[in-house]
């Protein structure tokens, strides 16, 4: 399992790639998709107007640590994040 979030502004993952190297969490930032790139949304064809980056916790002792030291202010991912600490027995 990894965490990611998703953004066009590189510099807010940047900035948030660096906090997380501040509590020993290991991530990582990838293009996610290239701009002027199409995809079709329930049937609707759109365009990405700017490329969009990704940035993602991958090991699954970072991502305890994320879930310890931080976590989710949404529920329904919280639990999900939880519910995958206790299936590892991270928890």
């Amino acid at each position: 399992m990894s965490l990611k979030s998703i953004n066009c502004d590189l510099s807010v993952l940047e900035f948030c790639n660096i906090l997380l190297e501040d509590l020993n969490i290991h991530s990582r930032i990838y293009l996610s998709r290239k701009e002027g790139t199409s995809v079709i949304i329930r049937g609707k064809r759109y365009e990405y107007t700017h490329d969009f980056y990704e940035l993602r916790i991958y090991r699954k002792e970072s991502v305890a640590k994320f879930a310890l030291s931080i976590g989710f202010t949404i529920q329904r991912k919280q639990e999900k994040l939880q519910q995958f600490l206790e299936a590892h027995s991270y928890n």
